[in-house]
């Protein structure tokens, strides 16, 4: 037994060298980090599902518009086209238009000044329909030259203006000219004491040589019997893309209430956006109690059932040692 493990012991230092050139062979078995090379991180890998369009396309005397076709675009967000002249001191002017899934064309962009090499122009439109637009680029003047354009996918209209997980309601809308003005008049059911903020926006661009005017006129209708109507805006400018026009309504009951809108344009079509945020309750929505004029009574003293037995039963035994002393000085007086 004792030399078996004398051979335990000296077989320890062979198995601990063995783990350490394993140990060794296997570091040096791993791909070396080149110090010159770059560090690629995780957040690195953007997805590009959302990436439509990435292209640089030429544009010259005997082709001077380009026509991309079949792009699906959803409805409620966001679309991000940008170009820009990538050959050097070139220059020109161009125009965009666009053609939705009913044919009909909106009128995005035309450059008042010449675009210059690699300066990047964005076009943000808000889809009202879903389905497939075409786009059509056409260069106007200058020599021919190499433009770069982008279209992307980007967020839900409504995140231009609320972050969060916050209450809403959401919807962008197509309106069509009509001399008489195009109504809308959708209803929204509103709680009882509450506050709501209502968003109105343009969310399609217009061409800078198309006049771009747009006035509206709105009102709220609460859901009483009398329909109490609450005037916001007459004849008011609906305001440039991306820039809302805003307001805030607390209601004094529940119900359904009428939004109803009124839009008189310039541009043959527009989409505009509609957005109602939850702002929380208002007041309880209690009444104050009927006001007692009558004289308050005279307070009355009340002891508890205890104090009363306490003290009965203390007059009691005063009472009764008054009697044992009284009929004890009698009879010794008697004496």
């Amino acid at each position: 037994m004792i030399k078996q493990g004398k051979t335990h012991k000296h077989n320890l230092p062979i198995i601990i060298s063995i783990l350490c050139i394993l140990s060794l062979c296997y570091l040096l078995s791993l791909p070396q980090h080149d110090p010159n090379s770059p560090v690629i991180k995780g957040s690195d890998f953007l997805s590009d599902d959302d990436l439509l369009i990435d292209k640089v396309y030429t544009f010259h005397s005997g082709s001077p518009s380009l026509i991309i076709t079949n792009l699906t675009f959803e409805r409620e967000f966001t679309y991000n086209i940008k170009m820009a002249v990538v050959t050097d001191e070139h220059e020109c002017h161009m125009e965009v238009d666009l053609f939705d899934p009913e044919g009909d064309l909106y009128e995005l962009f035309s450059s008042q000044e010449p675009m210059t090499y690699d300066e990047y122009f964005d076009i943000p439109f808000g889809a009202a329909l879903s389905g497939v637009y075409n786009l059509n680029f056409t260069k106007l003047d200058g020599p021919n030259l190499n433009i770069h354009i982008i279209i992307r996918k980007g967020e839900l209209c409504f995140r231009e203006f609320v972050s969060g997980d916050a209450n809403h309601v959401y919807e962008i809308r197509k309106f069509a000219r009509i001399p008489s003005g195009k109504s809308y008049r959708p209803y929204y059911y509103f709680k009882d004491q509450w506050c709501y903020h209502i968003y109105l926006c343009r969310v399609s661009p217009i061409s800078a040589n198309r006049s771009n005017q747009i006035n509206l006129d709105h009102n709220v209708v609460d859901p009483s019997v009398e329909g109490i109507s609450f005037p916001i805006y007459t004849n008011h400018s609906l305001g440039q893309i991306w820039d809302p026009r805003d307001y805030e309504f607390g209601t004094a009951m529940a119900g359904e209430y009428l939004l109803n809108f009124t839009f008189y344009q310039d541009p043959e079509f527009i989409n505009v956006m509609f957005l109602i945020t939850d702002e929380g309750q208002l007041a309880a929505g209690e009444d104050a109690g009927p006001i007692n004029e009558t004289t308050a009574p005279t307070p009355i003293m009340w002891v508890p059932l205890e104090a009363q037995v306490g003290i009965s039963l203390g007059v009691g035994a005063l009472v009764l040692i008054g009697l044992i002393i009284m009929i004890y000085t009698k009879r010794h007086s008697n004496i």
